[in-house]
């Protein structure tokens, strides 16, 4: 095939984009793009296939060709690597009906079931944090009941730090943490005491002589 048949559908405009040498990519741009972007699945297709190279100049008008069609989107949130999610995610989300939103958080991949639940004003979302960070994030929000979801996505950075920080205290050590402390994090979320409750169990263990034993139990719930 060659490029003139190409460029001739919205399929081949997407493949061009894969297949074509550098020189050509770029002497035929405005074309390719014109042409994937009359059909949001092939700009879903370009935004899972393409090289950074040739993608990220042309992100958001690539995304904002999926984001006309609700299924596209939902496609490009389950399929995409999550470099490039991240950095269009709310445009995603937005161009998702109710149904596929419904979907995506039982059928998205990993962290990203509960960016239905975001928005850009949420202050406590994955997105900032790093690898380790993010474990800890998913083993909290595993762990918070559903109805209370949205209280732990809305604590502020500095005080999902300060729980992370009482947790990493409490899981080196004791590994096998009990159920008593998951439902004081519950609580305390309901409350709206989280940062000072996990101070004062960082407070405590900061305290904690060298000697084996001792109330460590008592200092998870406080």
């Amino acid at each position: 095939m060659n490029i003139e048949e190409m460029l001739s559908s919205a399929w081949g405009c997407c493949q061009a984009g894969i297949d074509l040498s550098d020189a050509d990519f770029e002497l035929y741009q405005k074309r390719i793009m014109d042409g994937i972007t009359r059909d949001p699945a092939f700009s879903n297709k370009a935004g899972k296939t393409w090289k950074d190279e040739r993608f990220n100049p042309a992100g958001d008008t690539i995304v904002q060709s999926i984001a006309q069609e609700s299924w596209s989107s939902y496609q490009a949130g389950k399929l995409w690597s999550d470099e490039r999610f991240e950095a269009h995610w709310w445009i995603l989300v937005q161009g998702m009906n109710n149904l596929d939103r419904s979907e995506a958080k039982f059928l998205w991949p990993g962290l990203r079931r509960y960016v239905p639940q975001f928005t850009p004003e949420t202050p406590n979302t994955y997105f900032q944090y790093d690898k380790e960070e993010r474990e800890v994030w998913e083993h909290f929000i595993e762990r918070v009941f559903a109805k209370i979801e949205p209280l732990f996505f809305n604590l502020q950075p500095s005080e999902f730090k300060t729980l992370a920080k009482a947790y990493d205290l409490i899981i080196y050590d004791i590994p096998d943490i009990p159920r008593s402390f998951y439902s004081a994090l519950n609580q305390v979320l309901i409350e709206g005491n989280t940062k000072p409750w996990a101070q004062k169990i960082i407070d405590n263990y900061e305290k904690k002589d060298d000697a084996i034993g001792g109330d460590t139990y008592e200092r998870l719930v406080v």
